[in-house]
C-alpha cells in the first residue's frame, strides 16, 4: 500500500464543552474525513439505563461499569472501517482511561 492509500485516525480530546463538536461539525463537510461522534445516545440509553447520568449521580457506584462501556463502545468506533482516507474521532480510545478513570480516582 502506497502511503497515498494509507488511512489514519485522528481523535479529538477535550473538556466538556471545549468545543470537539464545532471542530467535527467543521471537519463532517470534508469528504476526505470520516468523522465519529462521540457516542453520548450509547451511554444515556444502555437497554433503557442512563449509565451516564448514573454515573454522575454516583461515581463510586457506578463509574466501573460506565468507564467499561465507554471504553468498549470506543473500540468498536475505533475499529469500524471506513472509505475516507481520515476518520476524526470524538475522544479515543484511551479517553476511558486517561479521563473517566482519572476524574474518578480524583473524586
Amino acid at each position: 500500500m502506497s502511503s497515498s492509500n494509507k488511512k489514519f485516525t485522528i481523535a479529538v480530546e477535550g473538556n466538556i464543552g471545549s468545543g470537539k463538536s464545532s471542530v467535527l461539525a467543521h471537519l463532517a463537510n470534508s469528504s476526505l474525513c470520516d468523522v465519529v461522534a462521540e457516542p453520548i445516545d450509547n451511554w444515556t440509553n444502555l437497554k433503557g439505563h442512563n449509565i451516564l447520568a448514573m454515573l454522575y449521580d454516583d461515581p463510586h457506584r457506578w463509574g466501573f461499569a460506565f468507564q467499561a462501556n465507554a471504553q468498549m463502545t470506543l473500540a468498536k468506533l475505533h475499529a469500524r472501517p471506513t472509505k475516507a482516507p481520515v476518520k476524526v474521532m470524538e475522544r479515543s480510545i484511551y479517553s476511558a482511561r486517561y479521563c473517566f478513570v482519572e476524574n474518578l480516582y480524583r473524586r
